[in-house]
């Protein structure tokens, strides 16, 4: 049920990620869709996981905001990599990622057994900071 509801407003999330680029610009759009699942993230640190109405908004609201960012990066790696070795470059960042959310879930399920669940939104905030700081130095080198 919440995975069918999450990939629902996804979709939305994804069909909305083009304007969302061409309003802010490719590093702006990271940025604050970054600072925005931030401060989703925090907020659900203070709700309680057993209400299911929250739960559900809170993964509607995130599959909206975490969606685009996809778009985003494919975008980002066709405009940095030769026309030649795009597929590589698609390649690469994907296997990144996918290495990096089975890597993530193992780290995330330690420090919740250990601490508690919300420690994965503690660590999701430091994560999407480094996001930032690094789609900010992009902007800068790369002038986005």
């Amino acid at each position: 049920l919440i995975l069918g509801y999450t990939l629902i407003f996804g979709a939305m999330g994804s069909a909305l990620s083009g304007r969302v680029k061409s309003k802010f610009g490719m590093a702006n759009s990271l940025i604050i869709l970054s600072i925005a699942l931030i401060c989703i993230f925090s907020l659900y640190i203070f709700l309680s996981p057993n209400d299911l109405v929250s739960t559900l908004i809170f993964f509607g609201v995130i599959a909206i905001l975490l969606f685009p960012i996809y778009p985003q990066l494919l975008a980002a790696v066709n405009s940095i990599t030769h026309t030649k070795r795009i597929g590589f470059g698609y390649g690469l960042m994907l296997s990144i990622g996918w290495f990096g959310n089975f890597l993530f879930l193992l780290i995330g399920g330690y420090f919740a057994s250990q601490y508690s669940a919300n420690m994965f939104f503690i660590i999701a905030n430091i994560l999407l900071f480094f996001i930032i700081t690094t789609a900010l130095v992009l902007k800068l080198k790369y002038r986005m």
